[in-house]
């Protein structure tokens, strides 16, 4: 059997335990928002439940990202490069965090939080290891 069967094969064998593993035990980051309806200028606090055994970091530079759904699509907000991230304000296992914004700039329609966290990394240089996205929530005028 060629090599490139055998990595496709190895890898979609990676997909379905990963995938089984998070329907049997559930998200290992959980991400929701206070509510699922905002107006432009609300205060919005999304809390993050951090479910492995292992302590998951934040970016230093964009902690929290969101996305807007454009034509079926999300679409990322526009956010200035960061090039020195590190990887601050951690998570222990089994413990939450949150974060509180202002809509001040939000854009109309149905929007996401992004959460990007790597996993024991503190003070290191942020790589995310995972993504994970909060409930859907509307943000009207």
């Amino acid at each position: 059997m060629k090599i490139y069967i055998k990595i496709i094969i190895a890898a979609l064998a990676i997909g379905i335990v990963t995938i089984s593993y998070f329907n049997i035990f559930g998200k290992p980051v959980s991400v929701a928002t206070d509510k699922n309806d905002y107006k432009v200028g609300d205060s919005l606090e999304v809390v993050i439940k951090n479910n492995l055994d292992k302590p998951i970091c934040f970016s230093s530079c964009y902690p929290y990202l969101m996305e807007l759904k454009k034509s079926g699509n999300w679409v990322a907000y526009s956010y200035p490069e960061c090039l020195h991230g590190q990887a601050l304000s951690c998570v222990q296992p089994a413990a939450e965090k949150k974060f509180q914004l202002t809509l001040d700039e939000a854009e109309i329609g149905t929007t996401r939080m992004k959460i990007q966290v790597c996993v024991d990394c503190q003070g290191q240089n942020f790589l995310p290891d995972f993504t994970f996205y909060s409930n859907n929530f509307e943000i009207q005028k």
